[in-house]
């Protein structure tokens, strides 16, 4: 009897040790789970892509003409979209909604945007503005001090002239030129720069072996040439490696994959 009232005891013991999972499987069962979008990971630009996709499905809701005539106006229940053709925006302008712009878009001095920017041509963001997120499909400038908490992202150029910040990812199709005291968590474009760039054609070499060649040539074995360690570059999939150490060459560098 002593055994059975104890076994007792130590399975209400067990159960109350996992009876709020017992309670959230309840609450849940039954219930069909989200898939997870795999370009998340595979894609560098997947903020921006991902706005433009939900931009093109507002744009087909019901809309408005503004109280001035000037813009178009998408109901979307909780918020409203904004759409113009281009715009101009003075100094300590303050805008709370999104905002679509079908042509070029420039603002002034310590501007405040609390919502994402749809730029279709090309933006010029004045100093000190403050940003949520912004996709240009032309090209971008940021002047001094602009502050953008969440993405970047432009099919064109992206300038950062100085002191710039971006709290998460800039992307461009073209290239991305960082000034002085600018700073992003990430970037991603086929061309990067800082300040002092040089317009220069790259010299070519003559012969194969006065360049380092990355992924290296089959037949190059594990021997060490101009720096280039052959051991130390991992493949990551999908065309992709990652070199595991210092990179210090003495030769001029080929790169034929994402490094």
């Amino acid at each position: 009897m002593a055994f059975f009232i104890f076994a007792i005891f130590f399975a209400g013991l067990l159960y109350a040790h996992f009876s709020i999972a017992h309670v959230v499987w309840s609450e849940t069962r039954g219930n069909n789970s989200q898939e997870v979008d795999m370009s998340y990971v595979r894609v560098e630009n997947y903020f921006g892509q991902s706005f433009r996709r939900k931009v093109r499905q507002w744009l087909k809701g019901p809309s408005e003409t503004s109280s001035t005539g000037a813009m178009r106006v998408v109901d979307r229940g909780t918020e409203k979209v904004y759409v113009a053709e281009s715009a101009k925006y003075p100094s300590n302008r303050r805008e709370r909604s999104v905002l679509v712009i079908e042509g070029d878009f420039s603002c002034g001095t310590e501007c405040s945007f609390e919502r994402e920017l749809m730029i279709r041509g090309d933006a010029t963001i004045g100093p000190g503005t403050d940003l949520q997120a912004i996709a240009v499909d032309g090209n971008l400038k940021m002047e001094t001090g602009v502050m953008v908490r969440r993405w970047v992202d432009a099919k064109g150029a992206v300038e950062l002239i100085q002191d710039c910040t971006v709290q998460s990812k800039v992307c461009s199709g073209h290239s991305i030129f960082m000034g002085t005291g600018s700073a992003a968590l990430s970037l991603f474009a086929p061309e990067i720069s800082t300040e002092g760039r040089v317009e220069v054609a790259a010299a070519q070499p003559e012969r194969p072996g006065d360049f380092v060649l990355i992924p290296h040539a089959a037949n190059m074995g594990n021997k060490v040439f101009h720096g280039y360690n052959p051991r130390l570059l991992y493949s990551m999939g999908g065309g992709t490696f990652i070199y595991n150490g210092d990179l210090k060459l003495t030769a001029p560098l080929h790169v034929r994959a994402p490094l």
